[in-house]
């Protein structure tokens, strides 16, 4: 099992996450579920809005499918917001 993820692109699934990229969104972890072909994201965006357009972004990359929002929390801070949140995709590189 361990040198099966060795063998992974992992390099090409960084790579798909910078393309998404975003002053926006600032990711904390990303956890790939290698034997599922699952990924993992859990991060900060300064809005809703920039949180649905990253959702938007993942899916646009041909590296993912099925984004899904696991949870997200609304969380003030004085007169700032951000949107705590909690991703899944299929990791459609992995094979």
């Amino acid at each position: 099992m361990v040198m099966a993820e060795l063998g992974l692109p992992w390099n090409d699934l960084f790579e798909h996450l910078e393309n998404t990229a975003s002053p926006q969104v600032s990711l904390l972890e990303v956890r790939p579920a290698a034997a599922k072909g699952n990924v993992r994201i859990s991060g900060e965006a300064r809005t809703v809005g920039a949180l649905m357009n990253y959702v938007r972004d993942l899916e646009a990359q041909d590296a993912f499918e099925d984004v899904s929002i696991q949870e997200h929390q609304v969380e003030s801070a004085g007169p700032e917001q951000s949107v705590a949140f909690r991703l899944q995709a299929r990791w459609k590189t992995h094979s």
